[in-house]
């Protein structure tokens, strides 16, 4: 994904090890303003999660989400957390067209993985040429499961 243009990056933090049966990974997701402009708008209360291995992705965020927002106000370098998890299973094509996953998604093996997170943002005030609503993204980062 490209950079945002607002300086907004998305960073993921979850803990290495983690069991590989199947049970969800709790963690943060942390929203960091690397540019040099104050960025306030608001978010949905959850970012999206994806997990992936060799470019497949294997799991994603899915069914009803919490119908609240977030506010975002963050002068440059400063940071602010979102609650976030996934469940290492393994889902199909046939998962995405349904309102959730089906029950009883086959645990991923123990291996290294790698998570990312995704987040819309509405802008109170578009910053640097950036539209009023904008996903913001970030790096992968590798997780371990055991």
């Amino acid at each position: 994904m490209a950079p945002s243009v607002t300086g907004l990056v998305l960073t993921t933090e979850f803990p290495d090890g983690a069991p590989a049966d199947g049970s969800p990974v709790t963690g943060t997701v942390v929203l960091t303003n690397t540019g040099t402009e104050r960025v306030s708008g608001t978010t949905g209360a959850t970012p999206a999660i994806t997990l992936a291995q060799n470019g497949i992705v294997l799991w994603h965020t899915n069914g009803p989400e919490i119908a609240m927002v977030m506010m975002v106000d963050l002068y440059p370098k400063e940071s602010m957390q979102y609650g976030a998890s996934f469940t290492p299973v393994r889902c199909e094509a046939e998962d995405d067209s349904g309102e959730s996953f089906r029950d009883n998604l086959p645990p991923l093996t123990a291996g290294t993985y790698v998570v990312s997170a995704a987040i819309d943002i509405m802008l109170d005030v578009p910053v640097n040429g950036s539209p009023e609503f904008e996903l913001i993204t970030g790096p992968v980062e590798s997780v371990s499961m055991g």
